[in-house]
């Protein structure tokens, strides 16, 4: 009897390559310095991990994780927003996806496609950022991959 239908057991074990694969895109991203007060990540279910990870270890500013359909009211442009979806067609991220784009917000949207990978607005006055996972990971690692990008 398999009872590791998943395959969970080599997720852990490449989980240190998926830290170093997290770092280099990280390295890579190409995104403008900006003085940022405050941070939100939209997720759902695993795609909220690394959220609930960074405001354990990060005491310097205000991190919010939301599960949610809505942003609170003082999301705005000096904030840093992280739209995290495997799938990138999780209803709930959409819609605070949408309400994100409305306040100005610096989003990072991490993803393997869908909706929230299409249609990327083009700002000049804020970050903006589209990271595809192509490697299959679950939307645990690809929150893993998110802390990553974000202490470097």
């Amino acid at each position: 009897m398999n009872i590791d239908n998943q395959n969970m057991k080599q997720v852990l074990i490449n989980f240190p390559q998926q830290v170093l694969e997290g770092i280099d895109i990280g390295k890579q991203a190409l995104i403008p310095r900006i003085d940022f007060k405050n941070i939100i990540f939209c997720g759902m279910g695993g795609s909220a991990i690394g959220g609930d990870i960074m405001a354990s270890i990060v005491n310097s500013l205000p991190i919010l994780v939301s599960r949610s359909y809505d942003i609170p009211k003082w999301i705005d442009k000096q904030t840093l927003a992280f739209v995290v979806s495997y799938s990138g067609n999780t209803e709930e991220t959409l819609a605070a996806y949408e309400r994100l784009v409305e306040t100005g917000a610096n989003i990072i949207r991490i993803t393997s496609g869908g909706q929230v990978s299409i249609n990327e607005p083009t700002y000049k006055d804020r970050a903006q950022l589209t990271i595809k996972n192509a490697n299959g990971f679950s939307s645990a690692s690809i929150s893993s991959n998110t802390d990553n990008i974000f202490l470097i």
